[in-house]
Formats: structure tokens, sequence, C-alpha cells
């Protein structure tokens, strides 16, 4: 469990850097199976606006970084939005991804975002080119 917390702390400070996020994050936990002991825990930013302005109808449109684990040593990054409108991307096994660059440490990778198939308005991120966290 210590090894995950050290990989979440990873996670989540190469996020923070990459997104220059401020203030306070939230934890909380999630019941998965009511019969079991399984948990799922979030850390969650708070919303941010866009850096550049958008016009209408997403001009309110906010949107924040969350890490996720579950007692199933399972854990992921993903990042939210209020109002969404994913265009573009390039289809692979049933998924859509986006590639994007990132700058961390004076270096610049590039990672994939992929949409949830259900259709929630949340890029999973993935990564490429990225060392491992785990």
């Amino acid at each position: 469990m210590i090894v995950k917390i050290k990989k979440m702390i990873a996670i989540t400070s190469l996020l923070t850097a990459t997104f220059s996020v401020a203030n306070t994050w939230s934890v909380k936990a999630e019941t998965n199976d009511p019969m079991t002991t399984n948990k799922t825990y979030y850390a969650l930013s708070p919303s941010f606006e866009p850096m550049n302005k958008v016009s209408f109808p997403y001009s309110d449109a906010r949107s924040w970084i969350g890490v996720g684990c579950n007692t199933d040593n399972d854990y992921w990054a993903f990042i939210g939005f209020n109002k969404a409108n994913f265009t573009g991307g390039e289809w692979k096994n049933g998924s859509k991804y986006h590639f994007a660059k990132i700058k961390y440490d004076d270096v610049i990778n590039t990672i994939y975002l992929f949409e949830p198939s259900d259709g929630r308005d949340f890029l999973n991120v993935g990564s490429s080119g990225l060392p491992r966290l785990y």
C-alpha cells in the first residue's frame, strides 16, 4: 500500500506541476461493493478556467484534475470537465485517443488522453515516452 501511495503522489505531483494547479485538493473514498471491503479513493484538484477564454456555449467551462486508486491495486489519472466537446482524436481498439504534449523539468513528452466509452466528460491520462511511475 505504501508503494501505491508513493505512485499516486508521484502522479499527482506530475499533474500539478504540469497544469500549475494551486489551492487545496479534496480527497474522497467510495465503497465499490457493499458486500466486500473494496474501496476507491480519489484526490481532486479545485476546478479552474481555461487559460484562453472560449466562446458560448463553453464560456463558463471549468475543469479539474483527478487521481484515483483502489484496493485492487489499480490507479489512474484523469481530467474532468463541466462541459466538454471533444473533437478530433483517433480511434484505436474501441477507444478515442487525443495526443498532447507536456513539458516537465524542461523535457517535452507526448501523452495520450482517451475518452471513456460511457461518454462522460472526462479524459483519462495515459503516457507515451514518460518514465514509468510504478
